[in-house]
């Protein structure tokens, strides 16, 4: 059967939010908090390319993905002029990486295995049904590894954030008799402690020894963001760089990887979001209204 040349986009990204929707289920029906980074890696050939006709429907389809899906990273690692692809991704100076084959593998995929390490672990809330909504609050824990003086990044999508909600905390705690240094931001990517440099602008970091875990507040983490998007949380934890450990779990990767919880309690869900915004529209709709009426 002929085909016609080109890249059959549409199906690759119908087939990868059906698969994605897929490990959320279950995640969802073991009240798994994620802990992995989500990424898709296309290799195209270097001739290859998205039809003019898949085009429009291609751009509004990543659109509505970043929305549902707001982890899921996609990478295009291949030949030929790569900014073919540069609508169909969120940052093309990152995402878009050039497969040169005149290179030996171990050497022409390091930028591939550095990106991918580069984008932050996922975090979400298994409580939201697939229609976005909650059935029932409560917390939630995790259970993650890093060997000694390691950092794991990760990322808590503002979807599970919006509106005001009391007793709304990240919690890390320690397993392992060690101390673990725990970054925050919303707007750097990957914040993380630096003993030479000074904290960057939004950047905080905190350890959990004084206390033997480390909370922090996410009651208002969304409040105030009304006419602009609410960022996400980006943290990251850090094992001490010396410590006698042994880890025995078949998670662990090698016996020196220190353990902690991850615990998020009271997390909302993107329907809860989108009626908190679907209200602050009606809201400017009606003084728009009214505005209008008096002059």
């Amino acid at each position: 059967m002929w085909h016609p040349p080109g890249l059959n986009l549409p199906v690759i990204l119908n087939t990868l939010s059906s698969r994605v929707e897929e490990l959320l289920d279950v995640e969802r029906a073991g009240g798994n908090l994620g802990g992995r980074s989500l990424v898709a890696l296309l290799v195209p050939s270097p001739t290859s390319f998205v039809d003019e006709r898949d085009y429009d429907y291609c751009v509004r389809y990543m659109h509505r993905m970043r929305h549902s899906l707001p982890n899921l990273h996609i990478i295009y690692y291949g030949g030929g002029a790569l900014v073919r692809f540069h609508d169909f991704v969120r940052e093309p100076s990152r995402d878009l990486l050039l497969l040169n084959i005149g290179k030996p593998p171990e050497k022409c995929g390091l930028p591939v295995v550095r990106r991918i390490r580069q984008v932050p672990r996922r975090l979400w809330n298994p409580r939201c049904s697939s229609n976005g909504a909650i059935g029932e609050y409560g917390s939630d824990s995790l259970e993650q590894y890093a060997r000694l003086g390691n950092i794991n990044f990760y990322r808590l999508d503002a979807l599970y954030m919006a509106g005001r909600r009391s007793m709304r905390y990240l919690k890390i705690t320690p397993i392992s008799q060690i101390t673990f240094a725990v970054c925050f931001s919303r707007s750097h990517e990957l914040p993380f402690r630096n003993g030479s440099l000074p904290l960057r602008q939004d950047e905080t970091c905190e350890s959990t020894a004084p206390q033997g875990s480390y909370s922090y507040d996410l009651t208002d983490a969304c409040v105030g963001y009304d006419f602009e998007p609410c960022p996400p949380l980006f943290f990251s934890v850090q094992a001490q760089g010396f410590g006698h450990i042994s880890c025995d779990q078949p998670a662990c990767q090698t016996p020196d990887e220190a353990q902690y919880f991850i615990t998020l309690t009271n997390l909302g869900c993107n329907r809860s979001a989108a009626l908190h915004l679907t209200g602050a529209l009606i809201l400017l709709n009606a003084l728009c209204s009214i505005l209008s009426l008096s002059i």
